[in-house]
């Protein structure tokens, strides 16, 4: 499973590599439970994917060459999103969720990767935040904007020496290391 340090991680390594990448493709595979777009960047390719499958899940940066279905079913394109350029990549918080920005059409869009395991998703959102569409059924009648699943997770770059001090005395019979 990842953690929100994966994310911050694959963050990193998206910024350096697919911002200002094309968007040349979106595959999804419903009984795969598995979405994939493919960019290009000057002379690489490469698969941006997001399984949610209760027996794997994960989200991964890989050379489209890499990239392989074991299925029969035809994948279905999904949100549109062909010919933008990714414009930024950026955590929402210290979480297992972060965003693309992408500019398609004189138009900025979001896609929102909700890297939760099992429970994982993607979100179209349009420039104001406003949820746009789903890769997994979910109710969109209203203009809501996204909001990220509430989490209590500690921001372990902003962890403070005086609240390791408390976490320690709060739990003694607990490694610190643990707690963290």
């Amino acid at each position: 499973m990842q953690t929100a340090l994966h994310i911050t991680s694959l963050v990193a390594e998206l910024s350096q590599e697919v911002v200002g990448a094309r968007i040349v493709s979106t595959e999804f595979y419903k009984k795969q439970r598995a979405a994939f777009i493919f960019l290009k960047a000057e002379k690489k390719r490469w698969a941006l994917g997001l399984v949610y499958h209760p027996a794997g899940s994960g989200c991964y940066l890989v050379p489209a060459s890499k990239v392989r279905i074991e299925t029969r079913e035809k994948p279905w394109p999904f949100f549109e999103l062909e010919g933008g350029h990714v414009e930024a990549v950026a955590q929402l918080g210290v979480d297992r969720i972060f965003e693309l920005r992408v500019a398609q059409s004189n138009e900025t869009k979001r896609v929102v990767y909700e890297c939760l395991g099992p429970n994982g998703n993607l979100w179209l959102l349009d420039s104001e935040g406003v949820r746009r569409a789903t890769l997994r059924k979910r109710e969109l009648s209203d203009e809501r904007p996204y909001a990220p699943p509430p989490s209590d997770r500690l921001d372990p770059f902003a962890l403070t020496g005086e609240q390791l001090a408390r976490f320690d005395e709060e739990y003694p019979d607990t490694p610190l290391v643990r707690l963290l």
